[in-house]
């Protein structure tokens, strides 16, 4: 018969699947909480000016990434969505509730899709990346590494930059889960199920000694390997995304020079390429311009 006959590993991958039971329709709600509401509201009224957005979530706790986002990478981010007309989002805040921030990322990609404004795709970045190389664009993302896995009977809903050793002989051994950062979310009648599924799970992780990799190992572990293991796909992309080596979207993480101390990685950053530089410099002043012409305006109205 069929089992008889299938590979070693066909076998491995059914009873993982098989082992993996989908969460409760309970756990899988998302939260109801005014950062949420508030996001919700925001989509309602938010005028898109293209198929594709880039979101980010900033960790409003976390002052010193608040800071070096504001600083530097949110600037960036915002120029380079200019420039090939992208729309980008800034959540400030998790919508996670009493989970871990980094879940709030199923619950950013569900509202960005269900607030129907005609997105198709949806990259997901963290605060401590940047473009470096306004040249490349999320449609050769998309085109590169995404599209190379659609087949007739599937089309990804997901796909990562995955996180990989610099040399390895051996995929299965060098190559681990996907980064955090970097993910693209296409839009299709099946994502908002898939990102409740992977919501749900979470319940599996917030107990470990790292609850913050929680989100990434549910990725990998179960849903890839459960309903959606034909729909999540990762790829080495080292050379463009994800490390703080890569051309196009570096992750400002650890390196050997400045541990973790982001803010001087970027610092290096604009220094070492000054039209990076140009471009914050140019965000700040006219932030400035805009905070001088609401303080004008606020004193105008109180002589009034």
């Amino acid at each position: 018969d069929f089992m008889s006959r299938a590979p070693l590993w066909c076998c491995l991958l059914l009873a993982l699947v098989a082992g993996y039971g989908e969460p409760s329709e309970e756990l899988q709600k998302f939260p109801k909480t005014k950062a949420l509401k508030h996001l919700k509201s925001r989509l309602r009224d938010w005028n898109r000016t293209s198929r594709y957005v880039v979101a980010m979530i900033v960790d409003d706790t976390q002052h010193d990434v608040k800071a070096y986002a504001e600083e530097f990478t949110i600037p960036l981010w915002e120029e380079y969505c200019a420039q090939h007309s992208y729309d980008f989002l800034v959540q400030e805040g998790s919508l996670a509730g009493d989970t871990h921030v980094s879940w709030s990322k199923p619950v950013l990609v569900d509202t960005i899709f269900g607030a129907k404004k005609g997105w198709h795709y949806a990259w997901v970045v963290d605060p401590n990346t940047a473009p470096v190389l306004f040249t490349k664009t999320l449609e050769w993302v998309i085109t590169t590494y995404m599209k190379k896995w659609e087949k007739r009977e599937s089309r990804p809903l997901a796909w990562c930059p995955q996180e990989c050793d610099e040399e390895y002989k051996d995929k299965m051994t060098g190559c681990y889960g996907p980064f955090e950062s970097g993910c693209v979310f296409r839009k299709s009648e099946s994502i908002s199920r898939m990102m409740h599924v992977w919501w749900g799970f979470r319940e599996k992780h917030l107990n470990t000694k790292h609850p913050e990799r929680g989100l990434r190992k549910s990725l990998d572990k179960e849903v890839r390997l459960h309903t959606f293991w034909n729909k999540v796909y990762f790829d080495d992309a080292q050379e463009w995304i994800g490390k703080p080596s890569s051309k196009f979207v570096p992750t400002f993480s650890y390196t050997t020079e400045h541990k973790w101390d982001v803010k001087a990685m970027l610092t290096d950053l604009l220094a070492a390429k000054p039209e990076l530089g140009k471009i914050v410099n140019n965000a700040h002043k006219k932030r400035e311009a805009e905070e001088f012409k609401k303080l004008k305006g606020n004193r105008t109205n109180t002589e009034l």
